[in-house]
């Protein structure tokens, strides 16, 4: 079974990209992923949907065969268990939200963060 970013990134088995919840409830996460121009997030699935946007940068995406590059603006969709990898063409910001639905393997979901967290 493919791990999922969280654990990949989280666990530091990646150099070059970090992972950050900037906000979480019971319902939606939202997570800032950094990556390092040349760094690689190998293949990996999400357990649920989410969206995506690109806040800075630019990023090769590969899903399920189909390549694809995205510039800062460009927003997508990755449905759950739909097996992709990322590489960083240069330093890249990406914003993803997600529709949280119980656990997310290797990530410490009880994990918050901003100053408008009780």
């Amino acid at each position: 079974m493919l791990k999922s970013h969280f654990e990949i990134v989280y666990n530091q088995i990646v150099d070059d990209i970090s992972i950050e919840v900037l906000h979480q409830d019971d319902s939606m996460m939202m997570t800032q992923l950094t990556i390092r121009k040349g760094a690689v997030l190998p293949e990996h699935v999400h357990p649920t949907d989410h969206s995506a946007y690109l806040l800075q940068g630019k990023i090769r995406m590969v899903v399920d065969g189909i390549v694809s590059e995205f510039i800062k603006g460009d927003t997508w969709t990755m449905h759950k268990n739909v097996c992709h990898c990322t590489e960083a063409l240069e330093d890249a910001v990406v914003l993803e939200v997600y529709n949280q639905e119980g656990e997310i393997e290797g990530f410490p979901v009880k994990q918050t963060a901003g100053k408008f967290n009780s």
